[in-house]
């Protein structure tokens, strides 16, 4: 039923737009003609739940597009998904519910160009609930019943979130070192394989930007070209190039989201080395804080990573990457420009990163913010990482475990 919606609502939309465009003086030239391709990209697919509990996300954390986004449809058999207005939407669920969901989505910007699209939306179990309450489902035939493990987007090869925005204007999904095919284990119990003495047992914690695959591989090609065995954790398992998919990237989240969680994962998972990249949400949309207040929460999620793991447990700690210029802070900010609030808050990072490693906490920097260079390495929508950026972002990440390793 939700597929046949779906269809509909396309074939209106691209009948209204052929009807309301302006004849092309070509229109009598002999031939079909071949369609445009969409420049409308999805950038990430993950949305992150708690069970008996609302959540809000905004498309624009999900979707790039060259021109505005004008229509932005989301439907689902098993969730509600109400409007709120500003790019968000609301999503609630009954009670029971937990595990992994699809949500189908259309959108359409001002030039008539049409994406359909999918997100996961993925919903912790509650604490309170006994392990026997209704699971969650497999979102390739969602809400079945028959699968408590995750989820599954399918087969298609369309690469890495944030594939589609390399400047450069070609499609990096091609990249046979992308991530694709996305899927999420929300199991409660440990999935990952047993360590070995050899192995070095790494979680990539962040956002999108650590969602998008490419610099995982990097980081793993160069770690087992040195002799290293790599144990990648976390909920997350996004297919790849590589034999091993885990990690703990999820689209649109920010610091406090990663906090909630962050108990429950280094618990269950156990990491060695923790590679955190998180903050690019609470700026890169919308602020309401200065740089130094929201790296002031960053530094109580580090604490808490610390207070949650054991005790040889490091934190490789990454600022986050630069941003192009747009106002979007609040109206009564000193400097409502996100170029700046980003800067802000990777300077008081690092004042706190050398704080605790003055303390003697097991903590390094990874100062990716300090090697990218906004023309050369940040895509068309000005937050995400090009190809060029991810590569990057891993050889970063490479430097600085080497830098305990060794």
């Amino acid at each position: 039923m939700r597929s046949i919606i779906i269809t509909i609502l396309t074939s209106l939309l691209l009948l209204f737009a052929q009807c309301n465009s302006p004849v092309s003086e070509d229109s009598n030239s002999l031939g079909p003609q071949a369609p445009a391709p969409s420049s409308i990209t999805q950038t990430a697919d993950s949305i992150s739940g708690v069970q008996a509990e609302s959540t809000e996300f905004r498309f624009s954390d999900y979707f790039t597009s060259e021109s505005n986004i004008t229509v932005a449809q989301f439907a689902s058999d098993s969730i509600a998904i109400e409007e709120l207005g500003n790019e968000t939407y609301l999503l609630s669920q009954p009670d029971s519910l937990f595990g992994g969901y699809i949500i189908s989505g259309l959108l359409v910007n001002e030039s008539s160009d049409t994406l359909e699209a999918e997100l996961i939306y993925n919903i912790v179990a509650s604490a309170e609930t006994d392990s026997d309450t209704t699971s969650g489902t497999d979102p390739g035939d969602d809400n079945s019943g028959e699968d408590d493990t995750g989820t599954d987007t399918g087969d298609d090869d369309s690469g890495d979130d944030n594939s589609g925005n390399d400047d450069s204007g070609e499609d990096d999904s091609e990249d046979e070192d992308s991530g694709d095919d996305s899927e999420n284990d929300n199991e409660d119990d440990e999935s990952d394989s047993p360590a070995t003495e050899s192995e070095l047992i790494i979680m990539p914690l962040g956002d999108s930007i650590t969602n998008d695959g490419r610099s995982r591989i990097k980081l793993w090609h160069l770690l087992v070209d040195d002799g290293y065995s790599i144990n990648y954790v976390g909920d997350q398992v996004q297919r790849n190039s590589l034999p091993d998919h885990d990690h703990e990237g999820v689209g649109g989240i920010t610091i406090q989201e990663v906090a909630d969680k962050t108990e429950s994962l280094m618990r269950r998972h156990k990491p060695q080395y923790v590679f955190l990249m998180i903050g690019t949400n609470d700026m890169a949309w919308y602020f309401d804080e200065t740089g130094e207040e929201i790296a002031e929460r960053w530094d109580d999620l580090v604490q808490l990573i610390f207070d949650s793991s054991d005790p040889d447990m490091y934190i490789i700690a990454a600022t986050i990457p630069p941003v192009t210029s747009k106002e979007n802070g609040k109206e009564t900010m000193p400097d409502r420009d996100r170029a700046v609030i980003v800067k802000d808050y990777n300077t008081a990072m690092r004042v706190h990163i050398e704080n605790r490693i003055a303390a003697g906490d097991n903590i390094v920097l990874a100062d990716v913010e300090d090697a990218l260079n906004l023309n050369e390495h940040v895509a068309s929508d000005g937050v995400h990482l090009n190809e060029a950026g991810y590569h990057v972002m891993g050889a970063i990440y490479y430097e600085a475990i080497i830098s305990i390793l060794e």
